[in-house]
C-alpha cells in the first residue's frame, strides 16, 4: 500500500491514496501498573460501553474495534488495545464509511509485527514505500 507516512509524538499516521481515502493514526502510551482494555476504552471518552466492540486480533494480539464512532469532528472508527505496560489507539478517520475502507485498512494493520514488550513495527516489504501526495505535499 503506497501512501504517505508521518511519524509524531507517541504515535504515527499513514495517508491512503485510494479512494475512498482514509487516515490511520496509531497512538501509544506508557503506563505504570495495571490496565485494562475496557479502563483504557472507558477512560478515553470516545465509547460509552466497551461490550459493544468487535474483537479482532492484531499480530496475535486482541483489541476491539468500534466502528463507524460518533467521536469528533467527524466520527472515526476506533480499535483499542492494551499490551504489557503499552496501550494502543488506532483511528480511522474517513468520509466513507469504515465497511467500504475495512479491507485496505485490515490489510495494512497486518502488517504490524510486535518486535518487544514495548514496541511494534510494520512490515515494511509490506507497506510499500511512503510518498509524497504531490510535489509540495506530504
Amino acid at each position: 500500500m503506497d501512501g504517505v507516512v508521518a511519524a509524531f509524538p507517541n504515535g504515527i499516521a499513514i495517508l491512503s491514496p485510494t479512494a475512498p481515502n482514509f487516515l490511520l493514526g496509531v497512538e501509544y502510551l506508557a503506563f505504570l501498573g495495571s490496565l485494562s482494555l475496557e479502563d483504557y476504552i472507558l477512560d478515553d471518552g470516545c465509547v460509552q460501553d466497551p461490550r459493544l466492540g468487535q474483537e479482532i486480533l492484531i499480530d496475535s494480539e486482541p483489541g476491539l474495534l468500534f466502528p463507524d464512532t460518533p467521536c469528533g469532528a467527524y466520527g472515526a472508527s476506533i480499535l483499542y488495545l492494551v499490551r504489557e505496560s503499552m496501550a494502543y489507539r488506532i483511528t480511522v478517520e474517513t468520509h466513507a464509511a469504515f465497511q467500504e475502507v475495512s479491507a485496505s485498512v485490515m490489510d495494512l494493520l497486518s502488517t504490524i509485527r510486535w518486535i518487544n514488550s514495548e514496541t511494534a513495527t510494520w512490515d515494511r516489504s509490506r507497506v510499500g514505500e511512503a510518498r509524497l501526495i504531490s510535489a509540495i505535499e506530504g
